[in-house]
């Protein structure tokens, strides 16, 4: 008799920083991937409970920061790309659209534990140049601690690095004959936004 093992989700370490383009270790939220049969992949995840970009509020803490789960749906859609869509490591990526919407605000409250987190993304179109897959659109579900928090939908795009540093000048161009804009420049308490000296920590 032959026992068949299903490979489980590793949560030990994150997932190389490299393949969802981010520069510190420590902004990497995936743990892992699985592909169950294509198109349909679960993700491993881990939120922090406390950031210093994230959750910045004036406020006491009591639900994970929208954007955080933003991050970590945009990190699933460019890892997915790379390990299963053949996305060049080097390729500079294009957010087309999306749709972020908390379904459960329990389900999103940051606990005593950084909330460990489940992802199951399924590619539903491809945008293709010829043979060649240059963009997916995925619609994904992210489950905290085994109870349903975020969905989103997301289509992106990807390009190699010449043809993007074109895209950007081209768009420079167009705005330096827009004259500036003048503003008058504000405290960051005003806008909600205090330091903690205590702990050197933005809250």
């Amino acid at each position: 008799m032959t026992a068949v093992l299903e490979r489980t989700l590793s949560y030990s370490s994150s997932i190389p920083r490299a393949h969802v383009h981010r520069a510190a270790i420590c902004e990497v939220f995936l743990t892992d991937i699985i592909c169950e049969s294509y198109p349909r992949f679960r993700l491993g995840m881990q939120l922090p409970r406390v950031h210093s970009y994230y959750s910045d509020h004036n406020i006491v803490v009591r639900q994970y920061d929208p954007l955080l789960l933003l991050e970590t749906f945009r990190q699933a859609s460019i890892l997915i790309s790379h390990r299963h869509v053949d996305a060049p490591l080097d390729a500079k990526f294009v957010f087309n659209a999306g749709a972020l919407e908390v379904v459960d605000l329990d389900a999103v409250r940051v606990g005593p534990a950084p909330a460990a987190g489940v992802l199951d993304a399924t590619i539903t179109a491809e945008k293709r140049r010829g043979a060649d897959i240059v963009g997916i659109t995925l619609a994904m579900t992210l489950a905290l601690d085994g109870s349903a928090a975020a969905t989103m939908s997301m289509t992106i795009q990807w390009m190699p690095g010449d043809a993007w540093d074109h895209l950007r000048q081209r768009g420079r161009a167009r705005c330096s004959s827009i004259p500036p804009v003048r503003i008058r420049c504000t405290s960051g308490s005003s806008l909600g936004r205090w330091l903690d000296i205590r702990s050197t920590t933005w809250c």
